[in-house]
Parts: structure tokens; C-alpha cells; sequence
């Protein structure tokens, strides 16, 4: 047992149902995410007080807790404390990683599989129709005011705020669930089940017609295809290259460009090699760049909109362009929106839990040459960990609640699954 040694039926009970919750929400609502978080941390807290869990005392852990108190730091010392502090609201479902890795129990875990893949399929499917024929049954009316046809097809958003969030929520189901659809260890209508619930997701995400997500979804296929194959995926990463580089070269020709502006895919794709199309985001990356580079070490501090808006405003003046975004929606870049916020001493900790996280995974996956339900989850851990990575540097995804709540689940799981015997699949 898993759950830190902690035998009430009650408490039990209790933990499953956080959990499920969870596992539920992740698709679905943030407001059922953080209620089942919140759940979890009671819960945890429970356990801590009546000695039946501990700390971890983990590299991940120390790296949260240096990254907090140095976003703390970075916050105090920023133009607007009270702003800097409140950002802490975003931050409060760190702790998620470590309460799944205490309170998950082994036998649980098939179970809350079949819930989340229930949740996924059910709103992948929502998302199909929503991008078929722009229906919107669930959201306000102010959000549907913003639901808006584009290049001849609608962005599947779920019952999500923006379309974004839907897609990068949707590769993350796509990538934790095609793995498990090549297991020996599931009884063929439960692989079924799995492989419907990947191809949902990967239609959601190809739906949502995000550019950034079909990047991310191209970084699942490469390292799933790379670590599933091995040695062979070095050959399917050089084709890729090559093909790649075919498509540069070929991509301004007549007939190329004929059939980009012929299908909204097409069209969308062809925006994403058209610089003045793209403008608003270099100059935002000008802009960021440049207000990091005037406080390297500790940022402007969190939620600092004001001091950015200023930097905003002198690359304005200075190229002539107008932004289509305000500072306060952030730069299109996690890397730099966090260097922006927190300088390289605050982000340095961030960066280093999420790849010391991967790594640590990636490791412990290579002991493990049969691809079991756990080896399959671990698996589409790293890929999918890899895709929403890959689309973080076109997007804030990290900031995005939904998405943060769904890699840090990945992250208590990584971390839970890197503690199973060496004999576990």
C-alpha cells in the first residue's frame, strides 16, 4: 500500500473520492479540480498531524519550496507588493504532486484511469461537435461572445475559457492514453476503451485549432515514437527532420501555398510562417525580453502588469506596431513570461523541478522493458510532459489553471510511479 500507511476505511474512502474527483475534473472544471485539491490537502494535513504520513524530503520538494520563497522575495521587492502577494492564488496547488504521491493507493489507480478516460472521451467528443458546428451549450454568455468562427471552422474549447486550455488539456489525454492502448495487460475491451479515448483527445487538440498545440502534439509523437522504438526512434526522428526541411523549402511554392489557403488547416499553418501575421508576438517577446533584461535576477515580480505595459509601450513607439494584447495577458512564453515575473533566481528552481521530474521518470523508464500499465503510464507521462513543454514556448500555459492542475497531476503520478518495486510493469 501507497497511501503512507494509512489504514482507516473512512479516510480511504475519503482519499478515493478527492482523488476521483480529481481525475473527473481534469477535463471538465477547475471549480471540481480545486475543490478535490482542497479535499486533498485536509486530508494529507489529516495524515501529517496524526503521524501516519511525513514529508518527503525529496530533491522536488526542496525546489518547490525554494522556488516559493523566492517568488515571495520577488514579490515583496516589486513596484506593487499587494499585487506581487495576491499572485500566491495561483500558486496555492503546488502542494498537489506531493498530497497525490502520499494519499494514492495501488488498487486504485485502474479505477481512476476508467474516470478520467470516461470525463476525456465524453468532452472530446463535446469538443468534435463543438468544432463541426459551433455549438455551446455550457458557457456564459460572455465567453460564447468571444466563441467566434475562424478561417472557416470553430475552435473546440470544451466548456474551458479558451481554446488553448481545451487543446493543451486534450494532448495531455492523448498522450497519457495511447500508450495504454499497446498493453498486453488490459483486457481488450478496456484497451478499446483507452484507444477511443486517445483518438478523442487527439481530435480535441487538433480542434482546438491551436498552432502552439500541434507543435505540442508533434513533440508527443516524436518522444513517444523515440522512447517506444529506442534505437529505431533515432530514424524516425531524422525522417521527421528531413521532412521538416522538405516542407521549408517547398512551403513558398505555388501549389504549396495553393492548398494552405484552399483549408483552414492549411490556413492556419501557413500564418505560423508569415512573419507579419506573427508580428504581435515578436514584438511581446521584444518587450519581455527586454524588461528581464533590465532585472535579471528576481524579475519584475509577480503580476507586475504596470512596469511591463511601460516596456510594451516603448517598443510601440520605437517599431510602430500596435498590440493586439495588453502586458497583462502575458508574453506568449512561459519561459520568458516566468524570467519576466521572477528573474532567473525564481524561475531557476521552477525549471529544475519540472525537468528534474521528467528526468528522474525517463530513468526510471528505461529499467522497465515491458510495457505494462504502469510502464505505459509512464510513458505517456514523459510525452506528454514533453508536448505541453514544447507549446510553452508559444503560450502561458503553466499560468492557465486548468493546465497547471493537469501537469501537476502528471507530476504526483511521475513521482508515485518512480517509487513502484523494480518489478512492476
Amino acid at each position: 500500500m501507497s497511501g503512507g500507511g494509512l489504514t482507516s476505511t473512512g479516510f480511504q474512502k475519503a482519499g478515493f473520492g478527492a482523488l476521483g474527483l480529481l481525475f473527473i475534473s481534469i477535463p471538465l472544471s477547475i471549480a471540481g479540480m480545486e475543490l478535490a485539491i482542497f479535499g486533498l490537502y485536509l486530508l494529507w494535513a489529516w495524515s501529517l498531524a496524526k503521524g501516519q504520513g511525513r514529508w518527503l524530503h525529496s530533491p522536488q520538494e526542496r525546489l518547490v519550496l525554494a522556488f516559493l520563497a523566492l517568488a515571495a522575495l520577488s514579490a515583496v521587492l516589486a513596484p506593487e507588493p499587494a499585487l506581487g502577494l495576491a499572485y500566491f492564488k495561483k500558486l496555492w496547488r503546488f502542494g498537489l504532486p506531493f498530497a497525490l504521491l502520499m494519499l494514492l493507493e495501488d488498487r486504485w489507480l485502474p479505477r481512476l484511469l476508467d474516470l478520467w478516460a470516461g470525463s476525456a472521451a465524453l468532452i472530446g467528443g463535446y469538443g468534435a461537435w463543438q468544432h463541426w458546428t459551433g455549438v455551446d451549450l455550457f458557457r456564459s454568455q460572455l465567453l460564447q461572445n468571444q466563441y467566434l468562427l475562424h478561417d472557416g471552422n470553430w475552435h473546440a474549447v470544451g466548456i474551458f475559457s479558451h481554446h488553448l486550455t481545451f487543446g493543451a488539456v486534450m494532448m495531455l489525454v492523448f498522450a497519457c492514453y495511447l500508450p495504454l492502448t499497446w498493453t498486453g495487460q488490459l483486457a481488450p475491451p478496456r484497451r478499446l476503451f483507452y484507444g477511443l479515448t486517445a483518438a478523442l483527445g487527439a481530435y480535441g487538440a487538433y480542434a482546438s485549432m491551436g498552432r502552439s498545440i500541434w507543435l505540442g502534439m508533434g513533440a508527443v509523437l516524436v518522444t513517444f515514437g523515440f522512447l517506444r522504438l529506442k534505437k529505431k526512434g533515432i530514424w524516425l526522428v531524422v525522417f521527421l527532420g528531413l521532412f521538416g526541411a522538405l516542407a521549408l523549402a517547398v512551403k513558398d511554392t505555388q501549389p504549396v501555398q495553393g492548398f494552405l489557403v484552399e483549408n483552414p488547416v492549411g490556413a492556419r499553418i501557413a500564418k505560423g510562417f508569415n512573419q507579419a501575421a506573427n508580428m504581435d508576438r515578436l514584438r511581446m517577446w521584444q518587450a519581455g525580453y527586454r524588461a528581464w533584461a533590465g532585472h535579471p535576477w528576481l524579475g519584475l515580480g509577480p503580476a507586475q502588469a504596470a512596469p511591463l505595459q511601460a516596456v510594451y509601450d516603448q517598443v510601440a513607439q520605437e517599431t510602430g506596431h500596435q498590440f493586439y494584447h495588453i502586458a497583462e495577458v502575458g508574453v506568449h512564453n512561459i519561459y520568458l513570461q516566468t524570467l519576466v515575473d521572477l528573474g532567473l533566481l525564481g524561475a531557476l528552481p521552477l525549471f529544475l523541478w519540472w525537468f528534474w521530474t521528467w528526468f528522474e521518470l525517463y530513468h526510471d523508464h528505461l529499467g522497465r522493458p515491458v510495457l505494462g500499465v504502469e510502464q505505459g503510464l509512464r510513458l505517456g507521462i514523459l510525452s506528454g510532459l514533453a508536448g505541453v513543454w514544447v507549446a510553452g514556448f508559444f503560450e502561458n500555459n503553466f499560468r492557465d489553471a486548468e493546465v497547471q492542475v493537469a501537469i501537476l497531476t502528471l507530476f504526483g503520478l511521475a513521482m508515485w510511479l518512480g517509487r513502484r518495486p523494480p518489478d512492476r510493469a
